[in-house]
């Protein structure tokens, strides 16, 4: 049975189009697996306008339109309609550099118009459908792994965090007995405030590391980019591995927390923070000298974020495979090499950039993401 597919076609050009006309029924007539039926657009701005009211399995797109510019049309799809719609490009330009481009902009594929037939726009279509499904299954797959990896660094915290929050509780225990003992003693009630206000204070703190780790543990698939202050971000993090490294006798050295905002979705970058002190936990627990330092820096539009400890890597051989899946420095057992890869993916995707620093002297990331422009909208999705 021909699988049925609905294409929309991008194109000013009368002959081109024709062209097409001609290519799709003939393919239609001699294809046993497609059977395609489309719709012509001759702007981008009437590209947007289909896209908006109809749904397609596919988009042909030609990249020199009266109101566009090479792949700006492309660059404006993707941003309004991510990766769902598999997007072929269509251009009369011989130029392998631009095909590469159009592809890592998230074309799926690229055909030039001379070479176009009803074979070869048969096999791009079937390519482009399978290709995009694909980097779709991909997605879902790393979603489930992020997920996973959280669950799990939940669990290697869970026993710093259940001490974290036991402190706070023995203390508030031992204020109510002291109230006890003062009110049977009949004594001023300002002794009583200042217990209260010791009670109140632990409390605050045992409060802010549950709302740490609801939002850490929560799904945030669907959770809207939002501008929110990096030292909340950071504090989040802190609140669920403080304690954590504390135990480990490894110091916590924070300096210069600039106070920007950024466009984001918190957990997420809370995620890659954490996982970047998880890491460097993991990396200093058993040396000599024990000590994890974040610091930021704004430079330009930038908030750059500096996480080093007090251990070193072979920063040259290591730079380029750190972030690949399933890479790790960790013995078997203790770590997938996940985290890495997630975490630059995490970041790429809020328009940032994540680096190993050759020079720096003992072990040291950089993590750069664009502070918020009071001018922007406060919320997309």
């Amino acid at each position: 049975m021909k699988k049925n597919i609905k294409a929309l076609f991008v194109e000013d050009s009368i002959e081109d189009q024709l062209s097409f006309g001609r290519n799709i029924k003939k393919l239609n007539k001699n294809s046993n697996i497609l059977n395609v039926s489309y719709k012509e657009a001759a702007s981008q701005k009437e590209m947007f306008e289909y896209l908006r009211k109809e749904s397609f399995d596919i988009l042909l797109l030609d990249l020199s339109l009266p109101d566009s510019d090479q792949l700006t049309s492309l660059s404006l799809i993707i941003e309004e309609f991510g990766n769902q719609l598999p997007i072929i490009v269509l251009t009369g330009y011989e130029s392998e550099e631009l095909a590469v481009e159009a592809i890592q902009k998230g074309s799926q594929d690229y055909l030039l118009k001379k070479e176009l037939t009803p074979y070869t726009l048969s096999r791009s279509i079937m390519y482009a459908l399978e290709r995009n499904n694909m980097l779709l299954e991909l997605e879902e797959i790393r979603m489930q792994q992020a997920e996973s990896l959280k669950m799990a660094t939940l669990g290697e915290m869970a026993g710093g965090i259940a001490h974290e929050i036991n402190n706070p509780l023995t203390i508030i225990l031992g204020y109510i007995s002291q109230i006890k003992r003062s009110a049977n003693k009949e004594e001023d009630i300002e002794k009583l405030l200042e217990y209260s206000e010791k009670i109140e204070n632990v409390t605050n703190r045992i409060a802010k590391i549950v709302k740490s780790l609801r939002g850490y543990s929560r799904k945030e698939d669907n959770d809207p980019k939002e501008v929110t202050s990096l030292e909340n971000i950071l504090n989040d993090a802190f609140n669920l591995c403080s304690e954590r490294l504390k135990s480990g006798g490894i110091d916590l050295v924070v300096n210069n927390i600039e106070d920007v905002d950024i466009l984001c979705n918190d957990v997420q970058i809370s995620q890659v923070i954490l996982n970047f002190l998880n890491n460097a936990h993991d990396a200093v627990k058993d040396n000599d000298e024990k000590w994890v330092r974040l610091s930021t820096t704004v430079v330009n539009d930038t908030i750059e974020i500096y996480i080093s400890d007090s251990g070193s890597i072979d920063t040259k051989s290591l730079k380029e495979k750190i972030f690949e899946p399933f890479f790790t420095t960790k013995t078997k057992g203790n770590g997938t090499g996940l985290g890495m890869s997630i975490s630059k993916k995490i970041i790429h995707s809020h328009g940032g950039e994540i680096e190993l620093i050759e020079e720096a002297q003992n072990t040291t990331f950089k993590i750069a993401l664009p502070i918020h422009d009071d001018g922007e909208c406060l919320e997309v999705g």
